[in-house]
């Protein structure tokens, strides 16, 4: 299965995520109901310390090595003023945002698996971030077990995947059929400090 459903997914059925070896992490979750169906939305604060593998200056991103040997690209958001400094091989800290929301609709047709947007920052707001790359992948419903609390799901690429969410009452409210689109915000950083390598 990809990363992102996972991310996403994980998300949803738990209170909160700790990723060892990370300085600081907290999810803000909010629940609701959109047209009669779940709504999920996520947003989660990292400050995490590893290295920089690769710098893309024209797109303000980099891809960063955590000390899980995990590797994931951040965008600079516009509040980081020395992007410029940051160098190949730095050992960093980077404090980081990401998000991530689930939407459930009657059953459709949806046209593709995935795809990807973007956002626009808003130029009067102080928040650091840049427009940002939005992915949204598409899975249906494919069976319901009410009994366990666990619904099964079948990504329009193919891949198959549970969801145990937080409420269990939310299964009663989808339908096996509907379609569920999650959609991910490109980890935006707020802050890049170069620091000492660990040893």
């Amino acid at each position: 299965m990809s990363k992102l459903p996972w991310l996403a997914l994980v998300m949803v059925a738990l209170p909160s995520m700790v990723l060892a070896q990370t300085e600081k992490t907290s999810v803000t979750p909010m629940t609701e109901m959109r047209g009669g169906k779940p709504y999920f939305e996520a947003s989660q604060s990292i400050t995490a310390q590893g290295t920089v593998l690769t710098v893309d200056p024209k797109a303000r991103n980099l891809t960063f090595l955590n000390a899980e040997r995990e590797t994931l690209v951040i965008k600079a958001g516009t509040g980081v003023k020395n992007f410029d400094k940051i160098k190949e091989n730095d050992a960093v800290k980077i404090s980081y945002t990401q998000r991530v929301s689930l939407t459930v609709t009657d059953a459709g047709a949806p046209e593709v698996a995935q795809d990807t947007s973007s956002t626009h920052a808003d130029p009067e707001a102080n928040s650091g971030e840049s427009a940002s790359k939005v992915t949204h992948y598409k899975a249906r419903i494919t069976a319901l077990d009410k009994g366990k609390g666990v619904a099964s799901l079948k990504g329009l690429d193919g891949s198959e995947f549970t969801v145990t969410p937080r409420d269990p009452a939310r299964l009663g409210q989808v339908n096996v059929g509907d379609l569920v689109t999650i959609s991910y915000t490109e980890a935006v950083a707020a802050s890049i400090q170069k620091v000492k390598p660990k040893k």
